[in-house]
């Protein structure tokens, strides 16, 4: 296993991806669900948004190991969800 640039136990930011999806709030649910079912995968959180709005930004980080694997999941998605890599 790649155990990268850590340093007393961290993983280093250069061993990381990071993606930020923009989507609708209704979207998001699914988005969300399916990075719960690749556990493992990646991290996400959900950027704080004013309460009425209809998008979410949702932001991943992935150890850069897993890049393609997280790469076929988002192509996977993009096909039955509309978002945005900004």
């Amino acid at each position: 296993m790649h155990k990268g640039n850590q340093e007393g136990g961290r993983i280093s930011p250069r061993d990381t991806i990071r993606y930020a999806l923009r989507m609708t709030k209704k979207d998001s649910t699914f988005i969300y669900f399916q990075l719960e079912a690749n556990e493992g995968l990646c991290f996400y959180s959900t950027r704080d948004e004013p309460q009425k709005s209809p998008y979410r930004t949702v932001e991943i980080v992935g150890h850069i190991s897993l890049k393609d694997q997280l790469d076929r999941v988002l192509g996977y998605l993009r096909k039955s969800v509309y978002f945005d890599f900004l």
